[in-house]
Formats: structure tokens, C-alpha cells, sequence
């Protein structure tokens, strides 16, 4: 019985939307009740026109302090050509928090050498990020088998 009182007030509530045709719609052929285009209209305040949503997750991004999405695909995607294969085979970038850029080593020895490194590699990541992009690199050594790294 609660099945078919929940189903009635949803049909109640489409018809009084406009998301549910009248039952003589059908039968009269008229579909006048939808057009088939959305009306868009701005929000209050915000007055401009639709933008796609790569450009409003740049947005929010941007608001909360993160680059934008194309350097972030850039930093991961483009990780071993911008360090080289022999650093990418035991080092892979693991978050950019502001602009410290994690990175995680498979040995304590690597975490040493990229700690020894950090200005070069700083440098190469500008030249393929941009300037100001990471200014800082944090070390963690991952875990014997793969798991959470350690500090």
C-alpha cells in the first residue's frame, strides 16, 4: 500500500511539473506540453552566458588554490619525459598540494637523491609546467609492497 501511495504522489507531482503529460496528450496527438528545448536562463547575479565544464572546473579549481587541469594532466602524464626514464622507473608524482608537489620513491636511497636534486628538478618542472607551478618537493618512501607511504 506505501508503494502505490509513493507512486501516485510521484505521477501527482510530474503532471503538476510538466514532466508528465496529461493522459489526452496521447490520444489528441497535440505535444504541445514539451517542446523539446530548455529554456536557460543566468542565475541571479551571475550574468553571463553558459560556459562548458572544463572551463568551470578551471574555476573551481583555481578558487581553491589548485592549478588548472591541464597542468595537472601535463604533471602526471607528462612525468617521465619531464624527469627522465631512469628518475620516472622509481619516483612518480603523487599530489600537488599548493605548489608542493608529493612524490613517492620505491627506496630510501631515491628519497635521498631527489631530496639532493630538488633544485633541478624544480627547474625542470617549471620548464614543463610553468613557472611557479611547484616550488617545493615532499618525499615519501612507499611501503614494502606497494602499500601507503611512509615520511
Amino acid at each position: 500500500m506505501t508503494r502505490l501511495v509513493a507512486t501516485g504522489l510521484l505521477v501527482v507531482g510530474l503532471l503538476a511539473t510538466g514532466l508528465l503529460p496529461p493522459a489526452d496528450v496521447g490520444r489528441t496527438g497535440s505535444s504541445a506540453w514539451f517542446t523539446g528545448v530548455m529554456p536557460w536562463e543566468p542565475l541571479p547575479g551571475s550574468g553571463g552566458d553558459p560556459v562548458g565544464v572544463d572551463t568551470g572546473l578551471a574555476r573551481v579549481l583555481r578558487s581553491l588554490g589548485a592549478p588548472a587541469p591541464a597542468t595537472l594532466g601535463s604533471l602526471f602524464e607528462d612525468w617521465d619525459a619531464m624527469v627522465g626514464d631512469q628518475m620516472a622507473a622509481h619516483v612518480r608524482p603523487v599530489r600537488l598540494r599548493d605548489t608542493t608537489l608529493v612524490v613517492a620513491v620505491n627506496e630510501p636511497g631515491w628519497a635521498s637523491q631527489v631530496r639532493w636534486m630538488a633544485p633541478e628538478l624544480l627547474e625542470r618542472l617549471a620548464a614543463g609546467l610553468g613557472d611557479g607551478v611547484v616550488t617545493d618537493v615532499e618525499v615519501r618512501v612507499e611501503a614494502p609492497g606497494g602499500g601507503a607511504p611512509r615520511r
